[in-house]
């Protein structure tokens, strides 16, 4: 048999280990607790950010639309094809499929 000493100290110990572990598991359900909310914050940002790029390129590619068929672009390049002579812009055109197509 052990000496009582030795056993009450046994006794504390196993106490004092038994009241760390449960402090350190509190301590470890606080942080998954804190890092569960931070990732629903970070997910409702991704959100917002994924439906703010949405609009912005939706209504990029309306304005392009648009402004596509004025005559802010059709203008200068009826100019530029009425200008070149049909003969230099065929080969304007071949060369630039032929750069295109080797990039």
């Amino acid at each position: 048999a052990l000496p009582i000493c030795l056993e009450t100290d046994l006794k504390h110990q196993t106490e004092l280990l038994r009241k760390s572990i449960q402090e350190s598991r509190r301590d470890i359900e606080r942080q998954q607790s804190i890092l569960a909310k931070q990732q629903e914050v970070v997910n409702t940002l991704a959100r917002s950010k994924m439906k703010s790029d949405f609009l912005v390129d939706s209504g990029l590619f309306g304005i392009s639309a648009i402004v596509v068929n004025t005559f802010l672009v059709d203008w200068p390049l009826n100019i530029l094809l009425f200008a070149v002579p049909k003969e230099n812009l065929r080969k304007y055109s071949q060369s630039n499929f032929y750069l295109y197509s080797k990039w």
